[in-house]
């Protein structure tokens, strides 16, 4: 991995690439997501002197063996795709002392397990009392970090004031790069197809690195052919979810590939062969974080690819998911109420829809050690005229089929140890409690009766399935578990009447 540190007059080397902002820290209020480790030496608390704002994180080195230094590291940048890529990490500090600007990268190794490498900037910004701007640039283009931190170490006596942090995407934006080929899913007995990306960039060269989370990354040097296309096809995939991710010049496109037991793709290829259209469909998905984290290889994009699966290009589903929604913000942004996210439903009814989904009720449900987990965030007796507005809303421009899921089962053991642990203590959100789940499922299977509407439980057989290795964090769903919500949603299709 190549490093560099750039002071602020300095010229940075990638000026050809588009620069995006992918994170922000101004420490107005706190130090935001960022922490220092007992296991390291140094004291991180928040300060009310800033370059701007309210604020900015302190930084105090402190010994440690026969060591003087301070470290603090952000939360991991687990939601990136991160093979392949360019960053820059820009910021401001004062104080005394060397500072370095670094990122924690973890890859796998060929046991399997995460390897994590500390990479500092070989060139530290010199503090001085007056604020002064500094750049660090990343280059990933021969790794696949599996999460990704950034890192500030403050060498020798002295403290640090860090203002302004921004992590910054440097992907050259002329490369084009975008999948030919969706998401796929494979029987473990199958070899691999050709697998397709575009670029605008013909005759160059550029990799593709083949990695899961039990298996080391290969990468593949390979250049793009005369009309700027890229093909690979390897045997290098292991079983579960498998990245085979393009790179050029810090332009990434991942094509996840699913890898399942004979007997599992032989069971969803049973359910995909009962779903037979001549015409186009088209389906709107209003969900939460569920069907909005993991996009490319979600429950959605699984159930997306089985539905074409006898049906190519048949099936287009518009997803429109945003993490946190609960039915009453659903309600407030298509109403173009202030709220989070909103312009997640700009041009929501720019095309007509033959069906349209609402997977809802984790947040609806979720109860918080504000109130000692007394009461869920939407009343039960709320519910129902929830979904009944938001109805009226939607037949204003849609008289599409209503499909309505019940909220899904997470991992109810972690989310009680958890929650437990939490009380008198810290904030905790706590997901799936029984006594709101179940009068919140009932519920919305009693407006789907009543409206017309189809209901699909995902409560019951993601209970009866049930594995903690189906989650990453007791809500969010692994690769196992976006497998098993497709099959579900897969099932509900193929047996419709």
């Amino acid at each position: 991995m190549k490093m560099t540190l750039l002071l602020v007059l300095s010229v940075c080397a990638f000026t050809a690439a588009a620069e995006s902002l992918v994170r922000k820290f101004d420490f107005d209020r706190n130090t935001e997501a960022w922490y220092a480790p007992p296991y390291w030496s140094g004291k991180l608390t928040h300060s009310r002197e800033a370059k701007s704002g309210g604020g900015s994180a302190k930084l105090t080195a402190a010994p440690k063996k026969d060591q003087t230094y301070g470290r603090m590291v952000s939360q991991n940048l687990t939601k990136l795709a991160l093979a392949g890529r360019k960053f820059k990490i820009t910021f401001y500090a004062g104080g005394k002392g060397e500072l370095f600007a670094g990122m924690l990268a973890a890859t796998v190794n060929s046991r399997g397990k995460n390897d994590y490498k500390l990479m500092l900037s070989e060139t530290p910004l010199a503090l001085t009392p007056e604020w002064r701007k500094g750049e660090a640039v990343f280059d990933f283009s021969e790794i696949a970090p599996v999460t990704l931190s950034m890192i500030f170490e403050l060498k020798g006596e002295g403290e640090a004031l860090i203002d302004e942090v921004r992590l910054i995407d440097l992907a050259d934006s002329s490369v084009g790069m975008r999948p030919a080929t969706p998401h796929l899913v494979i029987s473990e007995k199958d070899s691999v197809p050709p697998i397709c990306f575009n670029t605008a960039k013909p005759d160059t060269e550029a990799s593709v690195m083949v990695f899961n989370r039990s298996r080391k990354m290969v990468r593949y040097p390979v250049k793009s052919d005369t009309s700027g296309n890229i093909v690979w096809q390897g045997a290098n995939i292991g079983a579960g979810l498998n990245h085979v991710t393009a790179a050029m010049n810090g332009a990434t496109c991942d094509i996840p590939v699913s890898v399942l037991p004979p007997a599992e793709f032989a069971a969803f290829d049973e359910l995909a062969r009962k779903i037979k259209t001549a015409d186009k469909v088209n389906i709107l998905w209003l969900g939460d974080s569920l069907c909005d984290f993991d996009r490319s290889f979600n429950a959605v994009d699984k159930l997306s690819f089985w539905l074409n699966k006898y049906n190519p290009g048949k099936f287009h589903i518009e997803n429109r998911a945003v993490r946190g929604d609960y039915i009453l913000r659903v309600e407030e942004r298509m109403l173009g109420r202030k709220c989070f996210a909103p312009a997640a439903y700009d041009n929501l009814w720019n095309k007509p829809y033959d069906f349209i989904v609402i997977q809802l009720g984790n947040n609806d449900c979720a109860a918080t050690t504000n109130n000692r987990f007394a009461s869920p965030v939407v009343a039960t007796e709320k519910v129902v005229p929830a979904y009944e507005r938001l109805l009226k809303l939607i037949r204003k421009h849609s008289s599409a089929k209503l499909i309505v899921t019940s909220a899904t089962y997470p991992d109810v053991p972690l989310m009680t140890r958890n929650g437990e642990r939490a009380l008198g203590k810290y904030f905790f959100a706590r997901f799936g409690m029984e006594q709101f789940v179940v009068p919140f499922n009932t519920a919305v299977k009693e407006f789907a009766a009543k409206n017309g509407a189809e209901f699909v439980d995902l409560h019951t057989p993601m209970k009866e399935g049930y594995a903690g290795e189906n989650y990453v964090d007791g809500i969010h769903l692994s690769e196992t578990g976006h497998t098993l919500m497709s099959r579900i949603l897969l099932t509900h299709f193929a047996n419709r009447k």
